[in-house]
C-alpha cells in the first residue's frame, strides 16, 4: 500500500508539472515590450488571440504602426503571417525639397524562437535579424 501511495504522488507530481509546463508555453494573450530605437522608446503591444489571429501595434512617439494576420507556435518558434498593416503609404522627400506619397511594402512574416522565463515572461529571438527583446503578458 505504501508502494502505491509513492507511485500515485510521483504520478501527480508529474501531471502538475506538465500542466505547468503547457500553460507556460501557452501564447495567447497581450504581450507587451519597450525597446530604444535611435535614442526614441518605442512600445510594442502584440495580441495573440486564441483562434489564431494576432494583432501587433508599434508606437514612437506620434507614429505608429499595425499589423494583423495569423500566428502559429510550433516547437518554440512563433510565426506571425501579416495579412494587413498601416500605414499602406509613406511620404518621401524629394531632392529638390518637395515631396511624393509612395506605397509601402507587406510586412515579410516574422518567425521569433520564444524562451519562456516564467508563464508571463518570455524572450523573442527573432530567427533573421537576431535582435533579441524581452515580452511581458500583461491583460
Amino acid at each position: 500500500m505504501a508502494a502505491m501511495n509513492i507511485k500515485l504522488g510521483v504520478l501527480l507530481a508529474l501531471a502538475s508539472s506538465t500542466g505547468m509546463l503547457a500553460q507556460q508555453n501557452s501564447m495567447p494573450g497581450t504581450w507587451t515590450a519597450t525597446v530604444t530605437l535611435n535614442n526614441q522608446p518605442v512600445s510594442i503591444n502584440v495580441v495573440l488571440g486564441p483562434k489564431s489571429s494576432y494583432s501587433q501595434v508599434l508606437r514612437a512617439g506620434q507614429l505608429q504602426t499595425t499589423q494583423t494576420g495569423s500566428w502559429t507556435f510550433e516547437n518554440g518558434a512563433l510565426t506571425l503571417t501579416v495579412q494587413d498593416w498601416e500605414p499602406k503609404r509613406q511620404w518621401i522627400v524629394d531632392a529638390n525639397g518637395g515631396g511624393h506619397w509612395e506605397a509601402t511594402a507587406k510586412p515579410p512574416t516574422s518567425v521569433f524562437r520564444v524562451t519562456f522565463t516564467n508563464a508571463n515572461t518570455s524572450v523573442w529571438n527573432d530567427v533573421n535579424t537576431h535582435a533579441t527583446v524581452t515580452f511581458h503578458r500583461g491583460s
